[in-house]
Order: structure tokens, then C-alpha cells, then sequence
């Protein structure tokens, strides 16, 4: 078996493992509410699951790119997580602002849009009403930055591998163009829409994918208290480290 069927392997497993927090904390009726944190630590692991097999399904496919942007979302996910089973409801108001915080943003730019027509577009009053009346119920909106996140608790190298993401895979940064451009001996650069995917590349993909979704079920567990669950994470968690140093990145 190759590196990157052993980790194809795995991550089935890692997925399955997922699926099962959610079916135990569902018998043990975990929350009630949608601003539960028990529930919102349910949606961000469904939300994982969902971005890690979309990644395993694009490194089958070899498309890194792709692979790596759904790999940058489970991070993400991670990091707010993280936040979650530090902070609780605490955090779950910084998350309530964050939501006011991005749709008084996004109104603003719709009435700035709206007032360069020719005739203004007639849902503009009601806008400008709903935005005041936010700012009213809402003073302290404050958009949650993720470089903030992971600070305090046992992830926050997960902010590294996020910015990374960021940079050779979800943004169009040269990096991330360079992927897509291929000089011939001449020296004449031809582009392609397929760019390559390497082994070593789909192993590593493959394995901070994993990373982020062991982290994402551990915290997860933790907010929820599934013990069963819990504790089959262990002797996942132990393969996953026997399978990363094989690989060589943790030696």
C-alpha cells in the first residue's frame, strides 16, 4: 500500500469516526437551541465532514487545488472550534456579533451600490431601516479575526497550516497562479487548467485534512461529551501519528 492509499484508508476510517459523535450525541438529545454550543459544535463538525470529503474526493480526482481549499475550511472550522471549547457562550456572542458585524458590511456596500443607480432601488429605505435598527440591538459588532483565534489553547499552529492553505491553494497569489504556469526549455510559458498533483503533495494534503478533522472531532467530544466516541479517538490519534512519521514530516 502507498503513502497515499494508507492515508485514503484512514481517512474513511477518521470520517466514520466523525459520523459517530454525531449519531451518539444525537441519542443522547445534545442541545436545544441553535446558539447551543453543544449544537454549534455539531454543525461545525458536520460542516468538516462535509469540506474533508469533498478534499478526499478531489485528491482522488487530482486536483490539488481544490483538495487544499476544502482542506483550508476544515482549519478554519478548527480554529473556531477551538474557540468554542474555550470560551462557550462567551464566544458564541463573539459569533453573534461577527454575523451583525458582516451583514451591516454587506448592507452598506448594497445602499452604496444602490445610490449610484440612476433611480434608487426600491428595497433602499427598508435597508437603511433594518441596518439602523441592528446597530440599535447590536452596538458592539465586531467582525472575528482569525488571527486572533487558536491564541490560548492547544491549536494555535493550526493558523500556520490555514495561512499556508490560504496562499498556495484558496488565493490567487503567485504562488497559488504559479500551480497553472509551465516554462518549456525555450523559455515560452504555456498555462493549463489541470495542474499536477504530486504523491508527496496528495500524502501531505491528505494528512492535514486528517489533522484537522481529529482535531475537530476531539473538540467536538469534548463540548458534548460523547465518551464512547471519545475514547475511540485514541487509537486513531495513535495511527495518525505512526502514519505522519513514516511520511516524514513530523521526524
Amino acid at each position: 500500500m502507498t503513502g497515499k492509499e494508507a492515508w485514503l484508508d484512514y481517512s474513511r476510517r477518521l470520517y466514520d469516526a466523525g459520523l459517530s459523535i454525531i449519531f451518539e450525541a444525537d441519542k443522547m438529545a445534545v442541545g436545544s437551541s441553535t446558539k447551543d454550543p453543544k449544537v454549534l459544535a455539531l454543525a461545525l463538525l458536520c460542516r468538516t465532514l462535509s469540506n474533508f470529503n469533498g478534499a478526499v474526493l478531489m485528491i482522488e480526482a487530482a486536483m490539488p487545488v481544490e483538495a487544499r481549499t476544502l482542506t483550508r475550511c476544515c482549519f478554519e472550522n478548527l480554529l473556531w472550534l477551538a474557540e468554542l471549547t474555550e470560551k462557550g457562550d462567551a464566544f458564541v456572542e463573539e459569533m453573534v456579533r461577527d454575523e451583525v458585524s458582516s451583514q451591516q458590511a454587506r448592507g452598506k456596500m448594497v445602499l452604496s451600490w444602490s445610490d449610484r443607480l440612476e433611480d434608487q432601488a426600491p428595497y433602499a429605505e427598508g435597508l437603511r431601516a433594518s441596518l439602523e435598527q441592528m446597530k440599535e440591538k447590536h452596538p458592539k459588532a465586531k467582525a472575528i479575526r482569525f488571527g486572533d483565534l487558536g491564541k490560548e489553547n492547544r491549536i494555535a499552529d493550526s493558523y500556520l497550516w490555514f495561512r499556508q492553505l490560504s496562499s498556495d491553494a484558496a488565493h490567487p497569489s503567485l504562488t497559488s497562479l504559479s500551480r497553472y504556469m509551465f516554462k518549456q526549455p525555450n523559455n515560452v510559458v504555456t498555462l493549463s487548467i489541470a495542474p499536477d498533483m504530486k504523491e508527496k503533495e496528495a500524502e501531505d494534503t491528505l494528512q492535514y485534512a486528517t489533522q484537522a478533522l481529529m482535531g475537530v472531532c476531539v473538540a467536538t467530544c469534548t463540548i458534548c461529551k460523547v465518551p464512547n466516541s471519545h475514547a475511540a479517538l485514541s487509537p486513531l490519534f495513535e495511527e495518525f501519528i505512526t502514519l505522519a512519521q513514516q511520511g516524514g514530516t513530523f521526524k
